[in-house]
């Protein structure tokens, strides 16, 4: 009996080991654009350093009386 599950179990369990040294792929970082301070602090947070955040408007800044310019529109593009 301990002989049949030792079978079972390595038959089971050699598939599962690597064959071989596998490279990581390198990440890639997202580019987040938020609109106000709030979010961007959150986006900054949850991502930290495997994505690039960027505030829009600046900090204080009202952004219902914010129009945003031609450089804003270009700051969010990738």
């Amino acid at each position: 009996m301990n002989r049949l599950f030792a079978c079972l179990l390595a038959f089971i369990l050699v598939p599962a080991l690597p064959l071989g040294a596998q490279e990581a792929a390198p990440l890639t970082k997202i580019k987040i654009v938020t609109t106000i301070s709030p979010l961007f602090d959150f986006a900054r947070e949850v991502r930290g350093r495997y994505s690039e955040v960027v505030l829009l408007f600046p900090p204080g800044v009202d952004p219902h009386s914010l129009e945003p310019t031609l450089d804003d529109s270009a700051r969010q593009s990738l």
